[in-house]
């Protein structure tokens, strides 16, 4: 199997399995610290880069070593191996449009929610109950959010806590910083109908307008949908 020829097919892939190929392949991120990262099954990542290599004819031992060789070949180096803090830190280092891949790796490979379900609910506010900003439903629906921000300036956490969204059985839900369909940069991701964000913020995150929840198809796509379905203000939001 000629090298030239594998670099094609692999340039040709969907934007999932490059990534995939990129994660797993070339960085040689652990399938279970990848599978941390992206809230699925580590099963789940194996069998598909298991998928993409016999679609790209890497059947053999011997063709395989020549396809992690030939996407090495063509990656920039890294300066020494992955550390525990990088891989948790996966999604935040590497830029808005990895995490818009990152995200559609996740929903396409039909992974279960990463960041566990919504918080319990507390008891009657009170004076010393903490302040969230409020998520208001777009286009109709019982779906609430609240959100706050904490932690120093150089470390902002975005605490997320979303209910009663549609059910859905081909995508998931995606957070946005968000200005417009075109100019959006994704946080994080879910399957579930209810769930619970703890993510860190990206340097500028306050340079956006709002904080978006979308639904978005399980289609490779990294862009927004143009499907909102709950916004709050980022000014609105405690601690930002």
């Amino acid at each position: 199997m000629r090298t030239d020829r594998m670099r094609g097919d692999a340039e040709r892939l969907d934007a999932e399995s490059r990534a995939l190929l990129e994660l797993s392949v070339v960085r040689g991120i652990p399938d279970e610290d990848l599978a941390g990262v992206l809230g699925i099954a580590a099963d789940g990542i194996r069998e598909r880069r298991e998928r993409v290599m016999r679609e790209l004819g890497a059947e053999s031992e011997v063709q395989r070593e020549a396809l992690q060789a030939t996407l090495r070949a063509g990656a920039r180096p890294e300066a020494g191996p992955a550390t525990a803090k990088r891989r948790r830190n996966l999604i935040a280092l590497t830029g808005g449009a990895a995490v818009a891949v990152l995200v559609a790796v996740a929903l396409a490979l039909g992974g279960e929610d990463a960041f566990g379900p919504p918080p319990p609910q507390s008891g009657p506010a009170g004076a010393d109950a903490p302040k969230t900003g409020r998520l208001e439903p777009l286009g109709g629906g019982d779906a609430t959010g609240s959100a706050r921000i904490k932690g120093p300036e150089d470390r902002r956490l975005l605490r997320l806590s979303v209910r009663g969204l549609p059910p859905v059985t081909d995508g998931g839900y995606v957070i946005w910083l968000y200005d417009s369909v075109s100019d959006a940069r994704p946080v994080t991701g879910s399957r579930n109908s209810a769930f619970g964000v703890r993510e860190p913020l990206p340097p500028g995150f306050d340079a956006y307008r709002f904080l978006d929840v979308s639904r978005e198809p399980a289609d490779g796509n990294p862009n927004h949908s143009g499907d909102s379905v709950l916004r709050v203000p980022i000014e609105q939001i405690p601690g930002a």
